[in-house]
């Protein structure tokens, strides 16, 4: 057992050395291996990936290791048994955005049952260009460009404000960030309100969330104020990630 033990070590140790990044996860997802060539393409530390359970949902904060895990979540069909490569647009912790093409290899027991799923992450020019890919697999990294295309274009160091107004405007974006209070924005068509209200969208704790604007002039009064009615009243469901942000 134990010169069983030593070569389970010797060959983890190999694994984890490789510049080739290589991951495992278990059969509920769980991250169980994440080696030096992960840690220095997405730039986060194995103790920081190591435990995390993955979901196959489409993320783009560079800010969570619970992102970066679910963009390496392979689909359904891998752990039924199924060899995939996947085009994926990979997040690195400073926020670049990585083109890959990820070899998922699922590993099964004697009753065929996939217990574990290997991760081999390759860099592409392009995963769109890729003819591999299955329609869903095409919308996944097409919806997750855009995700990440929308975040990086409202940061809030996007932002330009040089004028003694501007910079008090900044100073009250900053509070308002910090807060799920409703903000609310006056001024003239063509101003900026709304990409404003983006900005702090994208840098709230609401960003995992989606951003949904209301053409409050274009809609019925009635309509509009049930609408109003309905964000006031919401309950905040952390569970949900793709419900509307406010």
């Amino acid at each position: 057992m134990q010169r069983g033990s030593g070569r389970h070590t010797r060959l983890e140790t190999r694994l984890n050395a490789l510049s080739t990044p290589v991951f495992a996860l278990d059969a509920s997802r769980t991250v169980l291996f994440f080696n030096q060539g992960c840690e220095q393409l997405l730039e986060w530390s194995a103790e920081e990936i190591l435990g995390q359970t993955c979901d196959y949902a489409i993320d783009t904060d560079s800010e969570e290791s619970e992102s970066v895990c679910n963009l390496l979540c392979p689909p359904a069909e891998v752990f039924q048994g199924t060899r995939m490569e996947v085009p994926r647009f990979l997040l690195s912790r400073s926020g670049k955005s990585i083109p890959c093409l990820i070899r998922y290899s699922p590993l099964a027991d004697e009753q065929r049952k996939t217990k574990l799923v290997l991760g081999f992450i390759e860099r592409i020019q392009g995963p769109q260009a890729l003819p591999s890919a299955s329609a869903s697999q095409q919308l996944h990294v097409e919806l997750a460009a855009l995700r990440l295309s929308l975040r990086n274009r409202f940061r809030f160091s996007t932002l330009v404000a040089r004028s003694p107004g501007m910079q008090r405007v900044l100073r009250q974006l900053e509070l308002a960030i910090q807060t799920t209070q409703p903000v609310h924005f006056q001024g003239e068509t063509g101003t900026g309100k709304e990409h404003l209200a983006r900005a702090i969208h994208f840098e709230s704790e609401q960003r995992r969330k989606i951003f949904i604007p209301l053409n409050c002039e274009k809609l019925p009064p009635r309509e509009l104020k049930q609408t109003v009615k309905k964000i006031f009243e919401r309950d905040y469901d952390e569970s949900m990630p793709l419900e509307p942000g406010v």
